[in-house]
């Protein structure tokens, strides 16, 4: 619900308006918007704050050649919080990780790794996204806490 004195700044692909408080959608692949919220309603006001939203998009197709959901990759990431090594548990070792990215609050990769065991240590203090890529293309997307 859109709130009065407030604009709206959305990022990101397949939006129908970057503009209004709840845009329509249509991803094909798991991607992130980020939006800006604005205070128009003081006068001479410039307050804003960022938010982001993580979309999944899973194959939802009914019928012959259905996929299992029991399928989709599985991890676990501990500690969270963390403060200095995060640790990433394959639960589906039938899975190939290829890869991890950490992005910050504003969608930006900050690191790439293809180890299971991540130092963070030198990382700032906030919110972060951990996604695992697998190398039959499918992804899994986790928030963190770095402390």
């Amino acid at each position: 619900t859109a709130v009065e004195g407030m604009q709206y700044a959305w990022q990101g692909d397949s939006l129908n308006h970057t503009d209004i408080a709840q845009p329509f959608a249509s991803p094909t692949q798991t991607t992130m918007y980020v939006v800006t919220l604005t205070d128009t309603s003081i006068k001479y006001s410039c307050q804003s704050r960022e938010d982001t939203v993580w979309v999944v998009v899973k194959d939802c197709t009914v019928g012959i050649g259905q996929q299992s959901t029991s399928n989709s990759p599985q991890i676990n990431i501990y500690p969270n919080p963390v403060q200095h090594t995060l640790y990433v548990e394959l639960m589906n070792d039938r899975k190939n990780l290829q890869q991890l990215e950490i992005f910050d609050i504003s969608g930006r990769k900050i690191l790439e790794s293809t180890q299971t065991e991540i130092s963070v240590s030198h990382l700032a203090k906030g919110l972060y996204f951990v996604r695992a890529g697998f190398s039959n293309g499918e992804s899994a997307v986790r928030k963190i806490i770095i402390q």
